[in-house]
């Protein structure tokens, strides 16, 4: 998936003082169409969401790579099919539902509401109001920690696997490579443990020699290179001279 640069001017009342920063984030939103395809530019990679189609049968096969879904209706309507569809899609994941209409009433968004819809949404509205709505969402989603089952989490770090992107406290967000994903999940499922530089080298490489010892350093230095760049803080990965490294939140 791409990075792509968002400048939160517009979400500064949601974010707060961070607002005025831009951050390399994107949430992959699968829309399933129940109706008619429509072709929304909502519905189009923007600053904030990337959106992908997602078969309204094929739900399970994709839910682990993507962080909510989108019910897109002409006419949103309650009836059997589709309750018994969201309580298909709830018993195996938790991610958060939206709907999008065209048409709806009162006592039909009700009805949503009650089957664990996060929100009901309208092609009327326009694209901040939606973005908005989304985003306050993903926010409430982290802070949760029940976006996606593949999402491995602890109080203040979310280690995305589907992107491999470290994300702590909600809005410092590191693009990682397969490597660092790997070291930093090793040390996240030892939170605020030593694990040494024999663990570490048995477990990536499974290899103990010196050799391997300089390339977990390298590791290490390159992850504290783009945790600056995030303004993370210089403590969050610790060297424990001589003997290894430590992911510490306390």
């Amino acid at each position: 998936m791409r990075n792509i640069l968002y400048n939160f001017d517009c979400l500064r009342n949601v974010i707060g003082k961070n607002a005025n920063r831009e951050v390399r984030i994107i949430y992959r939103i699968g829309v399933v169409y129940l109706s008619e395809k429509d072709t929304s530019k909502w519905f189009s990679p923007n600053y904030l969401f990337d959106f992908v189609e997602v078969e309204y049968d094929n739900i399970s096969n994709k839910v682990e790579s993507i962080d909510g879904l989108l019910l897109s209706f002409e006419e949103l309507s309650k009836n059997e099919f589709t309750r018994d569809y969201i309580q298909e899609i709830r018993s195996y994941t938790k991610i958060p539902i939206w709907t999008i209409s065209k048409k709806s009433e009162i006592s039909d968004r009700l009805f949503f509401l009650k089957q664990g819809i996060v929100a009901n949404l309208t092609y009327s509205s326009n694209q901040d109001e939606i973005d908005l709505v989304l985003f306050n969402t993903m926010k409430q989603v982290l802070k949760q920690g029940y976006s996606s089952v593949s999402k491995k989490t602890t109080t203040q770090i979310f280690l995305d696997e589907s992107r491999r992107l470290f994300i702590f406290q909600n809005k410092h967000v590191v693009k990682l490579t397969n490597l660092e994903f790997k070291f930093l999940s090793l040390l996240h499922e030892n939170i605020n443990s030593v694990l040494t530089y024999e663990q570490l080298s048995n477990e990536l490489w499974n290899d103990s020699t010196k050799k391997t010892k300089i390339r977990i350093s390298n590791v290490a230095f390159q992850l504290r290179q783009k945790f600056i760049q995030q303004n993370l803080p210089s403590e969050l990965l610790q060297t424990i001279r001589s003997v290894g490294y430590m992911l510490n939140v306390s």
